[in-house]
């Protein structure tokens, strides 16, 4: 990548890769909402997003805490709002 130009030197290739991964590193604001909200936002992501989820990506695409969404997302199971996938099971 030097050689071909895109970059000045070694350092400058570390110093560009540092400052991405930084980037990537930013941290995530959170919501705190009610449950009853929380399982509301679940439910429009799932309606939008067909398909198995792990509760952690639902609450990182919501900007949600995880804990309220794990919790949510019991309730919701317990209600028969929402079901296991079955690879979640074995």
């Amino acid at each position: 990548m030097i050689r071909a130009g895109l970059f000045r030197s070694a350092a400058d290739f570390a110093r560009e890769a540092v400052r991405d991964k930084l980037r990537e590193a930013e941290p995530v604001s959170v919501r705190e909402l009610s449950r009853k909200d929380v399982e509301g936002l679940i439910d429009r992501y799932l309606a939008k997003n067909p398909g198995p989820h792990f509760a952690s990506e639902i609450a990182e695409a919501l900007g949600l805490d995880f804990g309220s969404t794990l919790e949510a997302v019991k309730h919701m199971i317990q209600r028969g709002k929402i079901r296991r996938s079955r690879s979640s099971l074995t």
